[in-house]
């Protein structure tokens, strides 16, 4: 992300501040813009055209699947052996590849525009992916079909998946980050500041600006002729902020410049809620809708097929995790607490003990980092989450779905909801074994951390859906597979 250089030499904080700030007048003159400038027209068309670099989950699965293809392709055509697919159908084989090798690519974060742009990083995430994809093809066609693919065709595929895969990444970034828009922060200063920081602070192409300069400057001039005159792509406000005038906002968007709140934006570009900077009128006009009768049955009948696939495939490994439990410590294998569910109701979970016995003699406390009481093998269950596996009953039950916010216990729910806003506004949806906050935010033992992760509960309370449980569960296996926790 660049930034625009500053006039004088000035600290971080008086970069975005301005001791000049005055409110803008209730008259906002005529707009009068010069004929260099560029028409409303191709100001829509310019915008567009930074947009077209601003790739989602969708555009990124496209793109994988593209040059999956194109690379088996290339591979049997440069392959020194003609014989080298060894009756392999071609055109089912890029399919599969393609398929396999883009559902990969979302379950390590590829698809993930939030994702910090380092190269290294990113030609070894890319590298898994591409070796994993091609050892489950080989493995499939060997095992169920019987057929096996040259070692020509494979290494060359891999090479120009890997290659590929890189060279578009890298071309996006490119494109992305000299034509980013220019985001404009209207408000107080400390808002402008902040809002500039978090930005600074998050892997998204924008270039930034703030109208402090506007609101320090002589107001002859309006702020939709001053934002035009910087290229303004978007005006980002604070809603709380008495500095933002209507009027003006109305003569921007009517000259083809967008308008969006700050917790709007957010939401949007980073999906995820800034709960510092709501109010009860956002969840108001957020209009959540709780009852949806198809999302929530097909979401139920989902529930508890997954709950039973899981007892079964896991019974096998449970068999021998609670052996390990019984040998390395005295206590009970399985243990339950309360925790707070849906409409703040409290209900039993299951879980698979981690920690010597007693371990809460002291009263309730947050698991830590390299924490005394987890045993060697509690360890190891967390780190792989097989701890949680117990409940799958929970689902079954009904009492938590597959995908919703993590269930936390009263005495914490007590607290939180005393120095958090809006902390109890995610248990509207029912706790889930894995959820948004999960596979955005690392484990977290503090307030802090509780209050992070809520910006993203919020979000999926908001935004719940099949088509975000979908990639939910699809990266949480990818959380396992790294053993996050």
């Amino acid at each position: 992300m660049s930034m625009k250089p500053a006039e004088s030499p000035r600290s971080d904080q008086q970069k975005y501040m301005s001791q000049d700030t005055v409110h803008p007048p209730n008259t906002v003159p005529a707009v009068t813009v010069p004929a260099e400038r560029a028409t409303t027209g191709q100001r829509v068309n310019n915008r567009g055209h930074r947009l077209i670099w601003r790739f989602g989950t969708l555009g990124w699965f496209t793109i994988d699947c593209a040059t999956a293809m194109f690379s088996v392709l290339l591979a049997s055509l440069i392959s020194p052996h003609p014989s080298a697919l060894y009756a392999v159908p071609l055109v089912p084989l890029c399919v599969a590849y393609s398929v396999l090798l883009s559902t990969l690519a979302h379950i390590s974060g590829l698809h993930d525009p939030r994702y910090p742009r380092r190269v290294i990083d990113l030609i070894g995430r890319i590298a898994l992916v591409v070796s994993t994809a091609l050892i489950l093809l080989t493995l499939e066609l060997l095992l169920v079909h019987f057929m096996k693919i040259g070692r020509y065709v494979l290494f060359l595929t891999a090479f120009l998946s890997i290659t590929s895969m890189v060279t578009a990444r890298l071309i996006v970034w490119y494109f992305s980050s000299n034509f980013a828009q220019t985001i404009c922060f209207l408000g107080e200063d400390r808002f402008c500041f902040e809002a500039a920081q978090f930005l600074d602070e998050h892997p998204l192409p924008f270039n930034i600006t703030t109208a402090l300069e506007y609101h320090s400057q002589d107001k002859r001039e309006a702020l939709c002729d001053w934002a035009i005159s910087r290229d303004v792509d978007e005006i980002v406000y604070d809603p709380n902020s008495e500095l933002v005038n209507e009027q003006s906002l109305l003569q921007c968007l009517d000259q083809a410049i967008k308008i969006s709140s700050y917790p709007d934006f957010v939401e949007s570009n980073y999906c995820m809620v800034p709960v510092e900077d709501i109010d009860a009128k956002w969840l108001f006009s957020a209009q959540l809708e709780l009852a949806h009768p198809y999302y929530n049955g097909l979401k139920r009948l989902v529930d508890i097929l997954a709950a039973l696939a899981g007892m079964v495939l896991i019974s096998p490994v449970m068999l021998v995790v609670m052996a390990a439990i019984k040998l390395e410590s005295r206590g009970p294998i399985f243990y339950s607490q309360t925790r707070v569910g849906r409409f703040n109701r409290p209900f039993r979970i299951y879980k698979l003990r981690t920690m010597v016995l007693d371990a809460e003699k002291d009263g309730a406390q947050w698991a830590q980092q390299q924490d005394a009481r987890i045993t060697r093998i509690g360890n190891l269950l967390r780190r792989t989450r097989l701890d949680e596996s117990p409940q799958f009953w929970n689902i079954f039950t009904g009492e938590m779905s597959l995908v919703g916010p993590r269930p936390e216990r009263p005495e914490f729910v007590e607290m939180l909801q005393e120095q958090i806003p809006f902390y109890v506004q995610r248990h509207l949806v029912k706790p889930g074994l894995t959820g948004w906050a999960q596979i955005n935010y690392p484990y977290g033992s503090s307030i802090e951390d509780a209050k992070n992760k809520l910006k993203f509960d919020l979000f999926y309370v908001k935004h719940a859906s099949l088509s975000l449980d979908t990639p939910i569960v699809l990266r949480t296996i990818g959380a396992v597979m790294k053993g996050a926790r």
